[in-house]
């Protein structure tokens, strides 16, 4: 099977741009009383600089069969050529995230989240944080495509 996960920007609401969710982002919720701790590493390169998240975490705790409450935060670097290293922490990002639907055929989630500055965080001092606190809701929708068994 091969699956696809679509996630759409439902609405958003803010005086700046979230961030994305994670890319391992899904329907899924780990269950009742459950973790689920993923970390990522991002890097990007343009006109000579360098952007870069070093780790990024992402702390999930589910909330009942369908819900599950996340925690995101990273650390940030910039390198240009002609600057010296910026590094701090990232914002922070809490969200709810509730199945409301779990099929065979699809699922459904909605995801309230809020992304504010960490306490202590010099990321906006330093330019790699925009102002402000960002809200959205997206909604994730998931299905799958079933196998032929088609081989190329």
């Amino acid at each position: 099977m091969i699956y696809r996960y679509i996630g759409l920007l439902f609405f958003t609401c803010a005086s700046v741009g979230a961030r994305p969710p994670v890319i391992t982002e899904d329907t899924e919720t780990p269950g009742d009383k459950k973790w689920e701790i993923n970390t990522a590493w991002t890097y990007t390169r343009g006109s000579g600089a360098t952007d870069s998240t070093l780790p990024f975490v992402d702390v999930n705790y589910g909330i009942g069969a369908r819900g599950q409450f996340k925690y995101e935060i990273g650390g940030l670097e910039h390198r240009a050529p002609d600057e010296s290293t910026q590094r701090a922490i990232s914002d922070s990002l809490v969200g709810l995230k509730y199945r409301l639907r779990e099929g065979e055929d699809y699922s459904i989630s909605i995801f309230p989240q809020v992304q504010f500055q960490t306490p202590g965080s010099s990321a906006r001092v330093k330019g790699l944080e925009d102002n402000g606190v960002a809200t959205s809701v997206p909604m994730q929708v998931s299905t799958s495509i079933a196998d032929n068994g088609a081989r190329s």
